[in-house]
C-alpha cells in the first residue's frame, strides 16, 4: 500500500474538519472571541490534528512546518 504525502494529508484533514464543522447544528460557527479571524476553524484543527502527523511538542512548532509545505 502507497502512503500520501503531508501535503495530500493536510488537505485530507482539513476536509474531514471542514466538513465536520458544517455538519455541526450551528454550521460549526462556534468561535465568539474573534471577530474577524485571519483563518477558519477548520484550518486551526487541521493543524492541531497534524501534530500527531509531524511528532512536534507545540502547535506552534506543528504551524511552522504546515507553512512549509
Amino acid at each position: 500500500m502507497r502512503s500520501i504525502g503531508r501535503s495530500a494529508q493536510l488537505v485530507l484533514v482539513y476536509c474531514l474538519a471542514d466538513d465536520g464543522l458544517k455538519s455541526e447544528k450551528n454550521g460549526g460557527k462556534w468561535r465568539k472571541s474573534n471577530h474577524n479571524p485571519k483563518c477558519t476553524d477548520a484550518e486551526i484543527m487541521a493543524v492541531a490534528m497534524m501534530q500527531s502527523y509531524f511528532g512536534t511538542a507545540t502547535l506552534k512548532r506543528t504551524f511552522l512546518l504546515v507553512m512549509r509545505l
